[in-house]
């Protein structure tokens, strides 16, 4: 490290991250609490820089040279192997699919119909809220969209919805009436919805098989350990790269380059592993590099708050920017 980067730092101590501050939250800007999410989001700008590397998530990978060469992916993305039929993603399914029927929510054909989740009666009324412990729902209601399900046009509250996307039966991505399958589901996905409607993933105690003994974990601490992981690997890599020559002028760490290289250092460690982190498709995979993007992001402002604003940083804002980006165009394919 140089005497010019050495005065952009402190060695770190890295604070204690709660489980809830972990999880995704980009996605929120324009969510109010109970309510369907808009139609529409502000998309990014356009990077300042066209020379600014974007960041993409198809690790692990090879460079040569700095991180502005092009970056080779040594194993195939996400590919339709693994969704033998055309269904959406759990957040396409959510965030497009259903907002094509939008000019029908909370208006259903027959007045007394009733959420196939909750059983509640009337338009904008829900009764999803639990402890993600499996606790009653039996609670107050509170308001959400009332919106039918597509293809099958059974009625649901968009919360009860996403309330059932984080349970761990079998069913939960299916119809509760006529069990057509709905969505493609994965634990990254489930987990970005969960964070942004605020409910809780349930959590499942791992037990042995043979004398239904607890484990030591359950899907949380799994969760846990592997944010404490990335959080490692993070400070690693980030240490790492101050001891390379820099290509910028205030002599600023290529952030980029760290993004990819706790990416690479993940998937030679088959992560994630996680229930609560695992994905299979492409927009999964977008999903968990910006998680990663995130910690990365969270980790350089609380222990290394010098370095905003410079060279490297701006770069890193704008690779973050096109990553969202490519997560937008993801959600809203046709």
């Amino acid at each position: 490290m140089s005497t010019s980067q050495a005065e952009f730092y402190t060695v770190p101590t890295l604070p204690p991250e709660a489980i809830a501050d972990a999880a995704l939250v980009f996605l929120s800007d324009h969510e109010k609490a109970g309510a369907y999410p808009p139609g529409s989001r502000e998309d990014f700008q356009p990077s300042r820089s066209s020379a600014a590397p974007s960041i993409e998530v198809t690790a692990p990978f090879e460079t040569d040279g700095d991180a502005s060469n092009v970056l080779v992916p040594l194993l195939p993305t996400a590919t339709a192997d693994a969704t033998p039929r055309e269904v959406p993603s759990l957040l396409r399914f959510v965030d497009n699919t259903l907002m094509q029927s939008a000019p029908i929510h909370n208006r259903p054909r027959h007045a007394h119909d009733i959420c196939s989740i909750c059983f509640r009666q009337g338009v904008e009324q829900k009764i999803v809220s639990d402890n993600g412990r499996g606790s009653s729902m039996n609670v107050p209601a509170v308001t959400s969209t009332f919106l039918p399900l597509w293809p099958c046009g059974h009625w649901v509250h968009y919360r009860c919805l996403i309330w059932r996307a984080t349970r761990t039966n079998a069913e939960k991505d299916k119809c509760p009436v006529c069990n057509i399958q709905l969505y493609q589901w994965e634990g990254i996905t489930a987990l970005t919805l969960a964070t942004r409607t605020r409910i809780d993933m349930e959590d499942i105690v791992k037990v042995k098989s043979a004398d239904l003994t607890p484990l030591a974990h359950s899907d949380e601490v799994e969760f846990a350990t592997e944010c404490a992981t990335i959080d490692s690997l993070i400070h690693a890599n980030f240490f790492a790269e101050l001891a390379n020559p820099s290509q910028f002028t205030d002599d600023s760490p290529n952030l980029i380059q760290v993004f990819y290289n706790v990416i690479d250092a993940l998937e030679r460690m088959e992560k994630p592993a996680a229930r609560w982190l695992r994905y299979f498709t492409p927009l999964g995979r977008l999903l968990y590099g910006m998680f990663v993007a995130i910690k990365l992001q969270r980790y350089l402002v609380a222990s290394h708050a010098k370095i905003q604003g410079t060279e490297g940083w701006v770069e890193f804002e704008e690779g973050a920017k096109t990553l969202q980006g490519k997560i937008l165009d993801e959600v809203r394919k046709a």
